[in-house]
């Protein structure tokens, strides 16, 4: 029914789908830990600062400036994730050697070839 060439084809394919799969996988891992990172970095000293506001009354001059300064860095992080977004799908990739770039142009034509072999079975 099918041939060993498509059959090799095939399976050369799904190992290369599972390997976009995983690294993508791995790539939206590690945004969402960078995210959450950052989120904990800037809000942690608003709420340290809040917590010593109340249970040590600080001065009140202190208090106003170090407090709009402490929300502005913890309100931060909403201007700071777009640019950890952007490091993430921006970044430039390292250079293929000229090997994997033919596997890769192989890869894509042997899809063409296995779509159309699923239409035309003998």
């Amino acid at each position: 029914m099918f041939s060993e060439r498509t059959l090799s084809t095939r399976s050369a394919i799904e190992g290369a789908r599972r390997k976009i799969i995983h690294k993508a996988k791995v790539k939206s891992l590690m945004i969402t830990v960078v995210i959450v990172l950052t989120f904990v970095v800037c809000w942690t000293p608003y709420y340290v600062t809040m917590v010593i506001f109340i249970f040590l009354e600080p001065d009140e001059q202190l208090s106003q400036g170090l407090q709009t300064f402490v929300f502005f860095f913890g309100s931060s992080t909403a201007m700071i994730n777009p640019l950890i977004y952007g490091a993430f799908h921006l970044r430039r990739k390292k250079p293929r050697s000229a090997k994997s770039t033919t596997v890769a142009n192989n890869s894509s034509s042997s899809r063409v070839e296995i779509s159309l072999t699923t239409f035309h079975r003998d």
